[in-house]
């Protein structure tokens, strides 16, 4: 990515994050025309995404920690079970990235990326007003 582009990518990345709380789509578009191979651009997802994900702790836990309210308490078996899946996806994703050619993760990356553009205009259409 250029310097002009990763910048870009960076704004409009840490927005989603924390506005809407994913941005893993977005990204994604960033990636699509990459001269980066297929483990690196799953490196360089992972880290931005880890950082994000560890941004929104804090920012969120803040909220959560001086909340009186008791409608924000969060159930703490969440915890273990969100690191369970986050293990079990990462050995799955393994599997799968070292089974994909660099032909076939790019073209799965498109229809994927397409799939998901298409279901969100398809919620924005079903929910206006």
């Amino acid at each position: 990515m250029k310097s002009k582009n990763s910048f870009a990518c960076g704004i409009i990345v840490t927005a989603a994050q924390i506005l809407a709380g994913a941005s893993g789509p977005i990204l994604d578009v960033f990636f699509i025309k990459s001269s980066l191979n297929r483990h690196e651009i799953i490196a360089t997802k992972a880290i931005t995404q880890t950082i994000g994900h560890l941004i929104k702790l804090i920012y969120y836990g803040q909220i959560l920690y001086y909340s009186t309210s008791e409608q924000l308490e969060v159930p703490y078996l969440l915890f273990p079970a969100a690191v369970a899946c986050a293990f079990t996806g990462t050995r799955g994703g393994k599997v799968v990235l070292d089974r994909l050619s660099e032909l076939q993760f790019q073209r799965y990356s498109r229809i994927v990326i397409a799939l998901i553009g298409c279901l969100y205009i398809l919620k924005g259409l079903v929910m206006s007003p």
